[in-house]
């Protein structure tokens, strides 16, 4: 019978972060192998990794050990396979003095175990195993924090732990998680996986916040809300942060990306979704009539530069991992979902959704993997035109978005000319080629308009009208119903679903613009919003 491989020696690989250990035979292909490591490392508080944090208690500095893994640090805490896609189960086990507590992914199953060393105590805190699950959302903390806690409908138990003097501070945010995890239960039509959920407010940390799986970290000002203290843009933000964070736990943490260069799909669908989850909380709000400004206007700036990059984009070294968590992958990924859950329909989104979470739970996914199960609902929902790989890779390959010209023909008033052409604020600008456009930057754009005459605000996926991305130019006819007379206005990319710009004749404008001063309210907030953005930047 062949022995079992014998560990030689250790190599280190600083630049690609890899250790090497070489053996002095093969690994056999079927075998199945335990690596056994000790290790130890000092504590720094450079906010990477497992860390050291403090904050003050009078004139006294109080310390507590935290993590931010997100996206290659786990690494710098244990020896692991640190990738997206190489998911494992973990047993983790804390040992704290016993003064302090310990707080992980999952619940304490034993802490019976005491032991004293320098003449203090110490509890050994053993955590249950964890789903399967990606190496950058574990979490460990050991603290003197306290907690409110509450359950939600469906029996959760939802902790927010804070520092003893701040933790009052938390009864906000503790409401608006509990009532947001119960809607995207709803939402996804999947129970949420773990059995119990933590946030936390830790003071010195470098993100907004982190959605590890069952325990999400937070910076105190996007957590901590004090009535009578705090304004209402920070309550805005609290209730924006915590909704982002708990879609992540099903898009992200359930199903994770398989590799960096699509943490657009991650962070843009959580970005979309907070939107949702806000405004089941708090319906008052209005909060999708901000989207325009917050996500597609600041998508719009960036993504108007000659220095932007695609949505999908190669990533190879950590350092450029940590670039593309830009307004790119965040706004323009939040508004390109928006823009096909409306060409899809409410409902074939959702049910796709569901099912692509469904078929990929607890493993790793590729865009692709959504665009699929995505365009299976849509033909089983008899929307056999659409394939949204097709539509979608045309957002999502290359950089910047179309300006799309509407033109009427008063020679045939039931028709319009459109117009599709790459926008860049400075037009002039010349292109460093970093990145190459697989459709010669030509988009399939889904089309909505209305007028002084419809005034329809509320397109359906069928009043969709598509220009393919074969296509520089195309005439539309359109009903009687639609088109006014000469006199009137047309308004296309209705509610700003489509993520482009839109430009008209000057008589167009010029009826735009009186219908604003005679009765701007005709025009939704969000189409206002618009038609200003895009003056401005086409008039610039």
């Amino acid at each position: 019978m062949t022995s079992d491989p014998r560990f030689l020696d250790l190599e280190v690989d600083e630049d690609r972060e890899f250790i090497i250990l070489n053996l002095d035979k093969n690994l056999r292909v079927g075998r199945r192998y335990k690596i056994s490591l000790s290790y130890t490392a000092k504590l720094k508080n450079d906010l990477h990794g497992l860390y050291y944090s403090q904050y003050q208690r009078g004139n006294d500095s109080v310390y507590i050990v935290t993590t931010q893994f997100q996206p290659t640090d786990a690494r710098r805490a244990f020896p692991c396979f640190d990738e997206p896609a190489l998911k494992a189960t973990f047993n983790i086990t804390l040992v704290r003095p016993s003064h302090l507590i310990s707080i992980s992914n999952t619940p304490i199953i034993d802490n019976s175990t005491t032991f004293e060393k320098d003449g203090m105590t110490f509890v050994k805190d053993v955590y249950d195993i964890t789903p399967k699950m990606s190496t950058y959302l574990l979490a460990f903390i050991v603290c003197d924090f306290k907690y409110l806690y509450n359950y939600t409908s469906n029996g959760v138990l939802y902790r927010a732990w804070a520092t003893p003097e701040t933790v009052n501070q938390a009864e906000y945010s503790l409401h608006v998680g509990v009532e947001v995890l119960t809607h995207f239960e709803d939402f996804f039509d999947i129970p949420y996986p773990l059995k119990k959920q933590d946030m936390i407010a830790i003071p010195d940390f470098a993100a907004g916040a982190m959605e590890n799986w069952g325990l999400i970290t937070y910076r105190e000002t996007a957590m901590l809300y004090e009535p009578g203290v705090s304004n209402e843009a920070n309550k805005e933000r609290i209730a924006i942060v915590v909704s982002h964070e708990l879609a992540h736990q099903w898009f992200g943490d359930l199903v994770s990306p398989a590799w960096w260069d699509d943490l657009w799909l991650n962070e843009g669908f959580a970005t979309f979704v907070e939107y949702l989850g806000v405004d089941y909380v708090h319906p008052d709000w209005n909060i999708f009539e901000i989207f325009a400004k917050s996500e597609i206007q600041r998508a719009f700036y960036f993504d108007g530069l000659i220095s932007s990059h695609p949505l999908y984009v190669p990533v190879n070294h950590p350092d450029e991992i940590n670039e593309i968590f830009d307004a790119i992958s965040y706004a323009k990924g939040a508004s390109i979902i928006r823009m096909m859950r409306h060409f899809l329909g409410r409902q074939t989104f959702k049910k796709g959704l569901t099912n692509y979470l469904n078929g990929t739970a607890y493993g790793a996914a590729h865009h692709t993997d959504l665009w699929r199960a995505l365009t299976k609902q849509a033909h089983a929902d008899g929307k056999t035109h659409i394939d949204v790989g097709e539509i979608m890779d045309t957002w999502t390959l290359q950089m910047n978005y179309p300006v799309v010209t509407v033109t009427r023909d008063f020679q045939n008033l039931n028709q319009i000319h459109v117009r599709q052409e790459r926008f860049l604020i400075d037009p002039n600008a010349e292109d460093p080629g970093r990145f190459q456009s697989p459709y010669n930057y030509k988009w399939t754009v889904p089309l909505t308009l209305t007028s002084s005459k419809s005034k329809n605000f509320d397109p359906k996926d069928e009043d969709v009208h598509w220009m393919y991305k074969e296509e520089t130019q195309t005439t539309l006819t359109l009903a009687d119903d639609v088109l006014p007379n000469r006199d009137g206005w047309i308004l296309a990319n209705v509610n700003q679903f489509g993520y482009y710009r839109v430009n008209y004749q000057l008589g167009n404008w010029d009826a735009l613009v009186k219908q604003l001063v005679d009765d701007h309210k005709v025009i939704p907030a969000i189409n206002r919003a618009q038609i200003i953005d895009d003056a401005w930047n086409l008039a610039k």
